[in-house]
């Protein structure tokens, strides 16, 4: 994923830790993932056992592990994303 393809809070965290695991750097991006977690924590409740699962992976270095948790994340943004857009 590109920076500019970031574009929403669970694509933002997913590109934090594919640097983290590109640049093989996780303290480097520690002070922004969390940030990122805290946000994504607050703003979908709904998928927070994706984000709890994903922080697991980080935490034991497994970062691709948490890559794949997180493009579980983002299909789940998107759809209450368009959940909500349709009940407006």
């Amino acid at each position: 994923m590109t920076a500019d393809a970031a574009n929403t809070p669970a694509r933002q965290l997913y590109f934090c830790v594919q640097m983290m695991y590109l640049k093989n750097d996780i303290p480097a991006y520690r002070a922004t993932y969390l940030g990122f977690m805290k946000n994504l924590r607050e703003t979908l409740p709904a998928c927070r056992d994706l984000l709890d699962a994903a922080n697991n992976h980080v935490s034991g270095g497994a970062l691709y592990q948490a890559l794949k948790e997180l493009r579980k994340l983002m299909k789940c943004e998107k759809e209450l994303l368009a959940t909500n857009l349709q009940c407006r």
